[in-house]
């Protein structure tokens, strides 16, 4: 067995993972076979490249056209900064909405016409409904702690909402498989005794408690398989979909889910909000120095809504901007954890060959492509491509 990998919350994401290089597409799959795929990506990364330019665009466009809209959010939220900021929020949220939709409904046409969404219409919509309805929730709470934060600190205020926000994401992942996840998803209990042993010494051998392990009904959504790991101590679980469970091989599964446990293992959540909370603290302060570049570091009255409002589009303009950046160097994180999460689970399993027929098969049962555009995995690769985590088992192996 190969060493384990250093400490995890000194090390920086992939490092103890062996270089490895890529494998040779023909090695593996077969060119005619990925014509369906590539046809599907293909439109997916255009729908996902319009998704980038949209957001910003639209919180851009609202901070330039403030003077139109600012007077009736005043007048109807009485001059109160607090509750102007609500109400810029929830209106925030319903333009996104409007604007987002169009591509996310062709994202769902697209993929219902390539067979890989399953979900009935009025099943999308309504959770398109309640994605919506969340994250208009989540946005009137920040906009309104943003709001106070800068009428008691008008100077410094980016610094305490960079606090509170570092915290609720912790909070967030603490209470998604509780609070979140059931809205758009019904899970069991794994029933396979033989596959509740294999977790278990899988587990037992990463040092990871394991509490609960799931199945999701991802079939009522998609013929594509995943799974994932969600919570924080009591409320940590893996998440197996049926679709995995239902069409993988055991050994294939077992490889997924030592996969899953090692991102515990290597305690990702942590270290991801910890690199999160880092890298995200000079962002805030950029955008704090650009509301005071656009409106000044004055005193915000009791009843100045409007300077309220002028400065929290200037900081919703500045954040998207921000966030494009950020985006990018989340995957790049991502994809180290991903890597470190491979090793891992090839060095419990010792099973190379398992992770490889399992990458290939998550290839063709996901639509996806093993050799995606560089630019495009460097926008939206959250895991290494799969001609790499092929090479790495091959590496593993030898």
């Amino acid at each position: 067995m190969t060493d384990p990998l250093p400490g995890p919350l000194l090390a920086a994401p992939g490092a103890g993972v062996p270089d490895a290089p890529a494998a040779r597409l023909a090695d593996w799959f077969d060119a005619g076979a990925l014509r369906r795929n590539r046809r599907y990506r293909a439109g997916v990364w255009a729908l996902g490249a319009v998704g980038m330019v949209t957001g910003p665009a639209l919180t851009l466009t609202v901070a330039l056209s403030g003077p139109r809209w600012r007077a009736p959010i005043v007048r109807i939220s009485g001059g109160r900064p607090i509750a102007a900021a609500v109400a810029f929020a929830a209106a925030l949220a319903v333009a996104g909405e409007i604007v987002d939709l169009p591509a996310r409904s062709a994202g769902y046409a697209w993929g219902r016409a390539h067979g890989l969404v399953t979900q009935p219409l009025l099943g999308w919509l309504a959770d398109r409904g309640k994605a919506a309805a969340l994250g208009g929730v989540l946005g009137m709470g920040m906009s309104a702690v943003t709001a106070v934060a800068m009428r008691r600190r008008p100077v410094g205020w980016w610094l305490p909402l960079w606090g509170v926000v570092s915290a609720g994401s912790v909070v967030l992942t603490a209470v998604a498989p509780r609070l979140i996840e059931p809205l758009f998803q019904k899970t069991r209990p794994l029933e396979d005794p033989e596959l509740e042993h294999d977790v278990r010494a899988a587990a037992a051998r990463l040092g990871v408690p394991v509490r609960d392990v799931v199945v999701s009904d991802a079939s009522a959504r998609t013929t594509g398989a995943n799974a994932y790991v969600s919570g924080l101590g009591p409320t940590r679980r893996v998440v197996l979909f049926d679709t995995l469970t239902g069409e993988f091989p055991r050994d294939q599964v077992r490889f997924v889910v030592a996969h899953e446990l090692a991102h515990v293992s290597r305690r990702h959540i942590l270290r991801g909000s910890i690199i999160a909370a880092a890298a995200s603290l000079p962002a805030f302060a950029a955008i704090g120095a650009a509301v005071a570049g656009a409106t000044g570091a004055g005193r915000i009255g009791p009843r100045d809504a409007d300077l309220t409002l002028r400065r929290l589009t200037t900081a919703v303009a500045a954040a998207g901007a921000v966030g494009m950046v950020a985006g990018r160097l989340g995957m790049r994180v991502s994809r180290g954890f991903e890597r470190e999460a491979d090793w891992e689970a090839l060095r419990v399993t010792q099973d190379p060959d398992a992770a490889i027929d399992l990458h290939r098969g998550l290839v063709m049962s996901n639509l996806g492509v093993p050799d995606p555009p560089r630019w495009v995995q460097r926008l939206w690769g959250s895991h290494p491509t799969t001609l790499e985590r092929i090479g790495l088992a091959l590496r593993f192996g030898r």
